[in-house]
């Protein structure tokens, strides 16, 4: 059976309050790493319902990179994104998420669905250091492929 060809090699579920992903993610892993990656600001068809460019986006994705933020955390469309893709995992449509701690999330932000993800999964977290930059990148890319 041949391998299934996706549209994306990750779908990135994120705030666009955190101006880290298109900054700093999105030519990391587009230029120096060459994946295809699915963001909504650029990649969601205009016109459609939100909902629908989710669902058509996780389902043609190899995989699903989660960006946790306290913005991430507040925001309902980020929490459906990530409760869909979670969906996906456990009916064995997708690899496991990829998860960015991007900052530690303050306690009122947490919902019992992020509490439980960050408890099950094994998360890269974000450093300003130089010293670890390198590192950081190298995890995360090497959990995308």
């Amino acid at each position: 059976m041949a391998e299934r060809q996706y549209l994306y090699d990750v779908f990135v579920s994120y705030s666009a309050e955190d101006v880290w992903v298109l900054d700093d993610l999105v030519p990391q892993l587009e230029g120096n790493d060459r994946l295809k990656l699915c963001v909504h600001e650029r990649d969601f068809q205009a016109g459609r319902l939100i909902i629908d460019n989710i669902v058509e986006s996780i389902e043609n994705s190899r995989r699903v990179l989660v960006i946790l933020s306290n913005n991430f955390a507040r925001s309902e469309w980020c929490q459906f994104e990530m409760t869909l893709a979670q969906k996906h995992v456990l009916n064995r449509a997708m690899e496991p998420l990829s998860v960015v701690l991007l900052e530690d999330i303050d306690s009122e932000n947490m919902s019992n669905s992020l509490h439980a993800l960050l408890k099950t999964t094994t998360y890269i977290t974000w450093y300003e250091d130089a010293e670890y930059i390198h590192l950081f990148w190298d995890r995360l890319k090497n959990s995308l492929m």
